[in-house]
């Protein structure tokens, strides 16, 4: 996890497109409303595989992948 922050704050105190690489995936708390930078990606596969691993079995966590230019591409997850 690059980073915990409220869920009032994205797009504020953090963006939604990747800073180094192509892909940006960020996990929703969908229960507290934190939201965080989970991790950036080269490829797109890459991403989901990510996504698909962490939301495995889990309850009210949705993870968002965005590419470079910040707009969305896919999700994983449940509320």
């Amino acid at each position: 996890m690059l980073g915990t922050l409220g869920m009032a704050d994205i797009d504020r105190s953090f963006t939604r497109a990747p800073n180094h690489k192509n892909f940006r995936v960020v996990g929703v708390d969908t229960f507290s409303q934190d939201d965080w930078i989970a991790d950036e990606f080269d490829t797109l596969a890459e991403a989901q595989v990510f996504v698909a691993k962490q939301t495995k079995g889990a309850q009210m966590l949705k993870m968002y992948i965005y590419d470079r230019d910040g707009k969305y591409v896919d999700c994983g997850g449940t509320y």
